[in-house]
């Protein structure tokens, strides 16, 4: 399986978390720890936020992820959605 590497900014609507905006990279991958189910893994990697830190990538384990595609354009869906679930309000911009 090809990777599928896409970047984007999260933007935190309320004035007390706007510090904590930043600059993601997600990818799909092949899950390197198992092989059944789909197969697949998330990795989510930050950049440093408006405080000067950089939050912990995020290791995702999607093997039994049913709504997770192996194309770009499902990615993109998945990541926001995995946002907006995950996430206090914000704006989620993908490049």
């Amino acid at each position: 399986m090809e990777q599928i590497t896409i970047k984007g900014k999260i933007e935190f609507c309320e004035d007390y978390q706007k510090e904590y905006s930043r600059e993601f990279t997600a990818t799909l991958s092949e899950s390197a720890a198992f092989s059944y189910g789909n197969r697949t893994s998330v990795y989510i990697e930050f950049g440093t936020m408006g405080n000067g830190k950089a939050p912990y990538p995020v290791l995702l384990d999607t093997r039994y992820d049913r709504t997770i595609r192996r194309n770009e354009i499902d990615f993109k869906k998945w990541v926001q959605r995995y946002f907006e679930e995950n996430y206090s309000k914000h704006i989620l911009v993908i490049y």
